[in-house]
């Protein structure tokens, strides 16, 4: 199964210039762009071509055993 990434895309609706922020919910970089056509580009872009920061695992790992 592929992975999925969830985005917070915000967009000022009032300001003067266009201007919107990206941010992957597990990660606490921002990505700021000022055309649409950036954060298109920014989201259409491979998955392997973004930084990625994996979640820690909140779940011990359980033996074989402990699973039955």
């Amino acid at each position: 199964m592929d992975q999925v990434d969830l985005f917070l895309v915000r967009v000022w609706r009032f300001a003067p210039d266009f201007r919107a922020s990206v941010r992957r919910v597990d990660d606490e970089a921002v990505h700021v762009f000022s055309s649409a056509q950036s954060v298109g580009d920014f989201l259409s872009r491979p998955a392997a071509a973004a930084p990625r920061v994996e979640p820690s695992s909140a779940a011990p790992n359980l033996s074989e055993e402990e699973t039955k």
